[in-house]
């Protein structure tokens, strides 16, 4: 995957997490009194838990700053491994080096340094439909 590429993809997962948040706050927080009040509920939750939502606080929005206020990128592609036999050669496939595994994208900062970004990227999708679950359960 191209520098490029990879740069797009993390900058709109990150934006897409973050927008969560807002369109609870700001679409979903106007639609209705009762409405409002379990997510307004939700949201002092998590203030007075950060580390419990850490997730939240040091990846969704700390990263989020990071890439869309400041352009600073707190995830970056590794080498892809390649494979050697013995000696040193490089093995290769139909003249291709033969790699060892996929790309991998490690976290750098916000928290969760030395993570697979992706990894995080779904821990967070998954903190969001828990959230948003309980906040559906109290309507």
């Amino acid at each position: 995957m191209s520098s490029a590429t990879w740069r797009l993809h993390w900058v709109a997962c990150l934006a897409l997490l973050r927008a969560v948040g807002h369109v609870l706050d700001k679409v979903d927080g106007e639609a209705d009194a009762k409405q409002s009040a379990a997510i307004n509920a939700k949201w002092e939750e998590w203030k007075a838990d950060v580390q419990g939502n850490s997730i939240f606080w040091n990846f969704i929005d700390a990263e989020r700053d990071n890439v869309l206020k400041e352009y600073k990128f707190g995830v970056e592609p590794e080498p892809t491994y390649l494979a050697l036999e013995g000696g040193g050669r490089l093995l290769t496939e139909e003249g291709m080096p033969l790699r060892l595994e996929e790309d991998y994208f490690r976290l750098s900062r916000v928290g969760f340094e030395n993570r697979e970004g992706r990894d995080v990227l779904d821990e967070a999708i998954k903190w969001w439909r828990k959230q948003l679950d309980a906040i559906e359960a109290q309507l």
